[in-house]
């Protein structure tokens, strides 16, 4: 059994995301392991996934820092555009629609630099500025696992204002997690 660390939850009102077990990794078949954490205050539950990708570190937060083309890694997401960059990060426009297209929700969102994660390893925080989303705290962790290897987290927690239960946000968070991580994975190591 693994011990989860809850979020933290910021004055802003959005998580910085912290939700690891210790030692989690991928499936040794390249398969993502999906995990999730309870954020407190809150009815829906942050949602993770992780996978091991044969790519060196630096080419993987290549990839990440390739918000443009997030529209790619996330499978709901139909428009993503950098409005800017800065020393304090990118703040990039994501729009997905959901419920069969009936509404649509988008965010401005500020993707922090890589700092310094761990001892080894990378983190990118994202945090929405602005937004019909009410709630939203992202993150990507990334460590080394030998030179050519790539331990890669993708952590999402968002709260939307329509009447969706929380019993389907969680899980979608999951696949949504699970697919982005695997498609990250297939740019790292296929370009």
């Amino acid at each position: 059994m693994t011990t989860r660390r809850r979020l933290l939850v910021g004055a802003a009102g959005w998580a910085a995301t912290s939700l690891a077990t210790p030692g989690l990794g991928a499936a040794r078949d390249g398969q993502p392991r999906t995990y999730r954490a309870p954020v407190p205050g809150s009815a829906v539950d942050a949602a993770g996934a992780a996978i091991t990708i044969t790519a060196p570190m630096p080419r993987v937060l290549a990839v990440l820092e390739g918000y443009r083309r997030y529209a790619e890694v996330f499978k709901r997401i139909d428009t993503s555009r950098v409005l800017a960059r800065g020393e304090d990060g990118s703040r990039v426009y994501l729009r997905a629609p959901i419920m069969r297209g009936m509404y649509g929700i988008w965010l401005v969102a500020r993707f922090a630099p890589a700092r310094r994660w761990r001892r080894h390893g990378l983190v990118i925080r994202a945090e929405r500025l602005r937004g019909n989303v009410e709630h939203f705290a992202g993150s990507w962790k990334l460590a080394p696992c030998g030179p050519k290897r790539t331990v890669l987290r993708g952590e999402l927690w968002l709260e939307v204002p329509f009447p969706i239960p929380s019993s389907l946000i969680t899980p979608e968070l999951m696949r949504s997690c699970a697919r982005a991580v695997t498609k990250v994975k297939r740019l790292s190591e296929c370009g």
